[in-house]
């Protein structure tokens, strides 16, 4: 079986670092997941 490595990521986030505009010199993020991963829990909290 062949495996194309492009389809098993995200692609589009591999050329983040490229969309930044030139002399950039701080990012901010944040992590907001899709899903729970846990049985019995569909709520998150971040602080």
């Amino acid at each position: 079986m062949n495996t194309i490595p492009l389809l098993l990521c995200d692609f589009y986030k591999t050329v983040h670092s490229e969309q930044y505009p030139k002399g950039l010199t701080k990012i901010v993020s944040y992590f907001t997941p899709r899903m729970s991963r846990l049985i019995g829990e569909d709520k998150l909290i971040m602080f």
